[in-house]
């Protein structure tokens, strides 16, 4: 989960400690069953602490949580976080400085997965740009600090036209070749959690945390590795999911509930 414009850890690792400790108690005040994900288990598990060279924190939930995290969202911003949403993830960030990521993940059958590694097909600058449009209008409701004239545009269009816009978007990436594959786990290792240290406190981690941790970074998970790049990622499987299904992929059904969009 990296972000354009954000600092590493180590530029200002008091205040990214701080921010830990602020999204687990809003999280564990609200009744979420989360756990501490990527590079911040990876880092609780090699040292319990954070990788001084990565740059966001990086939670997980069930999808079935979706609604008390975004309800989470008015508490972000009175923080000084601003919010973005993507069809898998939630990011709350503070400009140029600190970056708090909630990855959504799904269940099938015996497995919990999650949409993360993506190809962006032939014409990838394109296809990046129909996305971000395209979870910037169907979220709406939840961004804030995206420039004035965006937020103005995206609200113009009206609520029952969301879910047609980003079907008839996504149709157009499809066209061009983009997939998107997903990290597929065995769910188990969610379901019962283990506990680890990081930063002097205690967070739940996927059981076993080792083999999880494995399963992203590889068997040489010990050792850090400048080269080391998300299509390395031992849990991709590129059979497990149905592209076609990418045109009804978002976050909506599970928010339905809820009035901000």
């Amino acid at each position: 989960m990296s972000l354009k414009n954000i600092g590493r850890i180590g530029d200002n690792y008091d205040e990214w400690v701080v921010a830990l400790r602020h999204a687990k108690n809003l999280l564990e005040q609200a009744g979420i069953k989360y756990w501490i994900d990527m590079g911040t288990v990876l880092g609780a598990l090699r040292n319990n602490d954070l990788i001084l060279w990565d740059n966001d924190i990086d939670f997980s939930v069930e999808i079935s949580e979706a609604p008390k995290v975004f309800a989470l969202v008015p508490e972000f911003i009175k923080a000084g976080y601003q919010v973005i949403a993507t069809d898998s993830e939630i990011y709350f960030n503070k400009p140029n400085h600190i970056s708090v990521g909630v990855a959504f993940y799904r269940s099938t059958q015996d497995k919990m997965w999650i949409l993360w590694l993506t190809d962006y097909g032939k014409w990838p600058q394109l296809t990046r740009h129909i996305k971000r449009v395209r979870e910037r209008i169907l979220y709406r409701g939840y961004h804030s600090g995206l420039h004035p004239l965006e937020e103005q545009l995206y609200k113009f269009f009206p609520k029952a036209w969301l879910v047609p816009i980003r079907r008839a978007l996504v149709q157009i990436c499809l066209g061009s070749g983009h997939k998107a594959y997903p990290m597929v786990f065995p769910k188990t290792m969610m379901q019962e959690m283990d506990a680890i240290r990081l930063c002097g406190m205690d967070f739940p981690a996927p059981r076993p945390v080792a083999e999880y941790v494995r399963m992203i970074y590889g068997p040489n998970w010990q050792t850090p590795d400048t080269k080391w790049g998300w299509d390395q990622v031992v849990a991709i499987d590129k059979t497990f999911f149905n592209q076609k299904d990418l045109v009804d992929f978002h976050l909506l059904k599970y928010l339905d509930g809820r009035k901000n969009y």
